[in-house]
């Protein structure tokens, strides 16, 4: 009676075909991920166009904010050019201070 077991040369196979698979599939995840960030990014550029911009209001240096967050919001490093910084707005200090302040009961009116 023959045994019903795969030839050492088909499992060998299979298993090749799986580790090629598990490859493919995360090349398409990582894919993905590139594409929603790339979409996301193209709308908050679009959303500039109708008067909605991104302005950065925390009190960090805003280029090391992006340097410890690349690794964990790819999306942050891509928008990083299109963010304002609120220290840099061409008003006076006082109104920095008046924008500074709307901008953190914003940020907490909903916590």
């Amino acid at each position: 009676m023959s045994e019903p077991y795969a030839q050492p040369s088909t499992i060998q196979a299979l298993k090749e075909r799986i580790a090629e698979l598990e490859n493919q599939l995360v090349e398409a995840q990582q894919d993905v991920e590139t594409r929603r960030n790339q979409i996301a990014a193209e709308a908050v550029r679009n959303l500039r166009s109708h008067g909605v911009i991104l302005v950065y209001v925390g009190e960090e240096d805003f280029s090391q904010v992006c340097a410890e967050a690349s690794s964990t919001l790819p999306l942050l490093h891509m928008l990083k050019d299109d963010v304002r910084l609120l220290r840099n707005a061409p008003v006076s200090p006082a109104a920095k201070e008046a924008l500074f302040d709307a901008a953190q009961h914003l940020l907490h009116r909903w916590q």
